[in-house]
């Protein structure tokens, strides 16, 4: 995507505006397409409930028979799909949809990383393909961000504004349908983006053609969010929070623990930022999978410099020098290298990819292959970077 185009994207999320980008993706809409589905769909053993049809006038038992159950030699159950049954409904106006879509296609996986890289969320991708012009889900709205990339065909969207401010999954209040006509309405082209902030209505139409689009939906960070994550990593240090409420003393004792309670929590809050918390967050968040095998497991040799290295963290880490030693958290651990590898590690967030070539001019001309190779043994090991493919 262009810059100016990103720059779009990213003042439209600060303000949780709607944005319409046509063509921003068209030089990669080849990347992706109905070959790749058909692979997932036939080779990926992808269960219910994420491979599914959607379609609003078919029963969910008659959507759900696409997938047979088939007894294992070991008693057990496995999932395959039945070909018959998914064209039926397919052709009966049905949504193919495949839920995160990045844990089984590697070109989608980068597109993900590179997304959650630019926004500071981890990020989901969800696969939509319809052949007719039948709605898969009719009018409704997202309980978050939503990124979507036309891919294949046309659709039509329809947008209205949102009818409850900031609605959540579990909320207090329900999210009344809206009335009148839409804000937006656009007929989405193959390479055609659209961000959709949380809580804005929408309907999608396909035109009598095969059509296919990703949605990238973005994690949420609100007050519920943070909130929840003060009281799940923090206040567990604080007593009042880790004893037992006193439901069998009086009235008095009972107000005074929830006084407890709510000074502690103010406390916190009072301590720190929405910046701080979503930090800590981000240092808490798993790697996306990468493996790299049978390197990563048994030290084989292999030709290091036919590789790339991929800095596997999502989100910029901070770094600490003290006593020529560098420190710096990542997926809820510390970490400690010396002090003469903060170049490497800075150019590795800069750049993602790092040739073995790269990786020891950053480290220094005077250190020995060997010592660069368990470097980037012992990085591969904690997960921080992986061996991704090979040099073109």
């Amino acid at each position: 995507m262009a810059p100016a185009s990103r720059e779009k994207l990213l003042d439209a999320f600060r303000a949780k505006q709607l944005c319409y980008l046509p063509g921003a993706i068209r030089d990669i809409v080849g990347s992706f397409g109905w070959e790749n589905v058909n692979h997932l769909v036939s080779y990926g053993q992808i269960e219910n409930p994420r491979l599914r049809v959607s379609h609003n006038n078919i029963p969910l038992e008659q959507l759900l028979r696409i997938h047979k159950r088939v007894p294992t030699r070991r008693q057990t159950y496995s999932e395959i799909i039945q070909n018959d049954n998914l064209k039926q409904l397919l052709e009966d106006g049905g949504t193919l949809i495949i839920d995160k879509l990045e844990a089984v296609d590697p070109v989608v996986r980068s597109w993900v990383k590179e997304i959650a890289r630019s926004f500071g969320l981890r990020v989901q991708a969800n696969f939509y393909g319809s052949l007719g012009s039948e709605p898969g889900f009719g009018l409704h709205w997202d309980d978050h961000d939503v990124l979507v990339c036309n891919f294949d065909g046309e659709k039509r969207w329809q947008i209205w504004a949102p009818t409850r401010a900031s609605p959540t999954f579990r909320d207090t209040e329900g999210n009344p349908e809206p009335v009148g006509e839409p804000i937006f309405e656009q007929l989405l082209d193959a390479g055609d983006v659209l961000f959709i902030p949380r809580g804005f209505w929408h309907n999608v139409v396909g035109v009598d053609k095969p059509s296919a689009h990703i949605s990238f939906g973005f994690e949420v960070f609100n007050g519920l969010e943070l909130v929840r994550r003060i009281l799940d990593d923090e206040l567990r240090g604080e007593l009042a929070f880790r004893m037992d409420a006193p439901f069998w003393e009086g009235k008095v004792a009972q107000q005074n623990f929830l006084r407890s309670l709510q000074n502690a929590i103010s406390r916190r809050l009072l301590e720190t930022t929405v910046l701080d918390e979503l930090k800590q967050k981000q240092l808490r968040t798993p790697p996306y999978p990468q493996v790299s095998l049978p390197w990563l497991a048994t030290h084989t040799p292999i030709k290091v410099e036919r590789y790339l290295f991929e800095w596997q963290p999502i989100y910029q880490l901070e770094f600490e020098e003290n006593n020529g030693e560098l420190a710096f958290e990542c997926f809820g651990k510390k970490f400690r290298f010396a002090s003469a590898t903060l170049g490497v590690f800075k150019l590795w967030q800069e750049k993602i990819n790092l040739t073995f070539e790269e990786v020891s001019m950053g480290l220094g001309e005077h250190i020995a292959r060997e010592s660069v190779v368990r470097f980037l043994h012992s990085l591969s090991e904690a997960g921080i970077i992986a061996l991704v493919q090979d040099k073109p």
